[in-house]
């Protein structure tokens, strides 16, 4: 079996480039004479040929638990990470920027690190897309009333009035995106992603290092 490549990339739009991460590019997809071929060398290491059944079942089922199960996932988010940009690239700006006007929309001003932290933009990153959108008149910095040495990014008008417009098109686009699945298959999905987040964060919380990372 191959190894796998993990290739970023960077989407481009008009001459700026938005950093996301398109996953694996290289995605090799196990077969069964990979696994069948693996297990009859096992057994017949042992001198055990009817093992082989037992060692073929072993294989593939490693492949239903993890890397399989994850290159999947990433297949998936890809498609539908290619969805999304199209959605929006007729606004002439970036999916971070796109983000940006989406999240002070549903949580009103918020500090530019608030906003970094929500679309997961490092410092300065952050600061050159609200700079970005500034200069669009999309967005503008005030003092925050409640602290005057806090300075909160805020949607203007115009701002408001366009994210408002393309956000309920990405909204039907996005449901079209999903359409395969059907609204109970929905719901065990994201429940089911909230699960695998949630356990694989739990994981990285109380383990320094993975197993066999020595």
């Amino acid at each position: 079996m191959r190894n796998l490549d993990i290739e970023y990339l960077c989407v481009e739009r008009n001459g700026r480039a938005s950093s996301w991460w398109l996953g694996l590019e290289a995605l090799a997809k196990p077969d069964s004479s990979d696994c069948l071929a693996a297990a009859q060398d096992s057994a017949g290491n042992q001198g055990e040929g009817d093992n082989t059944n037992n060692q073929l079942a072993d294989c593939q089922g490693q492949f239903i638990q993890g890397v399989h199960t994850w290159l999947i996932l990433t297949k998936a988010y890809r498609a539908l990470l290619a969805f999304a940009d199209r959605s929006i690239e007729c606004l002439d700006i970036c999916p971070t920027d796109f983000s940006v006007l989406e999240l002070l929309l549903h949580k009103g001003p918020l500090p530019v690190n608030t906003i970094g932290k929500k679309v997961f933009l490092a410092s300065g990153s952050i600061t050159a897309a609200i700079d970005r959108l500034a200069s669009l008149r999309l967005v503008a910095r005030h003092d925050d009333p409640g602290d005057r040495r806090v300075r909160v990014v805020v949607l203007t008008e115009q701002g408001e009035t366009l994210i408002r417009e393309k956000f309920a098109e990405h909204k039907e686009h996005m449901s079209l995106a999903f359409s395969a699945l059907g609204k109970d298959e929905i719901v065990l999905l994201q429940n089911l992603l909230r699960k695998l987040g949630k356990g694989a964060e739990e994981i990285l919380a109380t383990s320094r290092r993975l197993p066999n990372q020595d």
